[in-house]
């Protein structure tokens, strides 16, 4: 098998080249927030207080997926080019 060299970007058309990502964006913080929420136990681990009579671990958890959802969507559309 022949090693091949990487190519030159000068001589890459610029149909073939690859977008340079720029994932330095201080808006992808904020996607630490829903991860914090599910990874810290002792803060829905209870029953009370209810909502609907649904126990708060349930609805805490429904509400963590809407949070998440939420935050990807802001940091998504502050940081597309």
């Amino acid at each position: 098998m022949a090693i091949r060299e990487p190519a030159d970007p000068a001589s890459t058309p610029p149909s073939t080249a690859r977008a340079e990502r720029n994932d330095r964006s201080r808006w992808n913080w904020l996607l630490i927030l829903p991860l914090l929420a599910t990874l810290i136990p002792p803060l829905y681990n209870r029953e009370n207080p209810r909502l609907f009579d649904i126990p708060f671990f349930y609805w805490y958890q429904l509400a963590a997926i809407a949070i998440g959802v939420s935050t990807t969507l802001i940091v998504y559309r502050k940081t597309r080019a």
